[in-house]
């Protein structure tokens, strides 16, 4: 996650797509959240998984640009 640092904006939302929460920041920044589902499936061809939601919490400065970035669970 520390490789988004110093992107900007447009750039996480061409990759990622449109955000699930925008929320407004005091300094002028926003802090934008993804949240994806995931679903591994053990080797062998299996029908059944483990599915879980990654959130993805990006923190961006007024001029849109991303200073801080966390994965919870890191996913």
């Amino acid at each position: 996650m520390n490789g988004w640092k110093g992107v900007h904006r447009e750039e996480l939302i061409r990759v990622m797509g449109p955000p699930t929460r925008q929320t407004a920041m005091p300094n002028g920044g926003q802090r934008l959240e993804f949240i994806q589902r995931i679903t591994r499936h053990p080797l062998g061809g299996e029908v059944y998984g483990t599915s879980y939601e990654c959130h993805k919490t990006f923190e961006l400065d007024a001029e849109g640009i991303i200073q801080k970035a966390v994965a919870e669970p890191a996913c």
